[in-house]
């Protein structure tokens, strides 16, 4: 078997899609400075936010935290894939435009 570090906390910022996107103001000014694995989160937009989910569900220990960047139409997908991968969601976040953009959840 693999060594497994002891992980307490881990953190993303992860990929979004803007093909799929309602919302494309300033997306010129996004895609000129952003490479594109930061921009392509795959068809759904969420496909590299499950991939951290459940390596972390493996990795994270009890108690410890992981906190998600999403974007703005994610959250319910998110609570959900956290939830069914053992994390207790402790807080969700809006940025300084009101929208869901974190959530902050533990281990169980």
């Amino acid at each position: 078997m693999g060594e497994y570090i002891d992980v307490g906390l881990q953190s993303s910022i992860l990929p979004f899609t803007l093909l799929l996107s309602s919302i494309v103001v300033g997306a010129y000014a996004l895609i000129a400075f952003e490479p594109k694995i930061a921009l392509d989160g795959g068809l759904e937009g969420i496909s590299e936010i499950r991939k951290i989910i459940n390596k972390s569900s493996e990795l994270i220990k009890i108690g410890g935290k992981l906190i998600l960047e999403i974007a703005f139409d994610q959250k319910i997908e998110v609570l959900k894939l956290l939830k069914d991968k053992g994390f207790y969601i402790n807080k969700t976040l809006k940025d300084l435009a009101k929208n869901d953009r974190c959530i902050i959840s533990t281990k169980t």
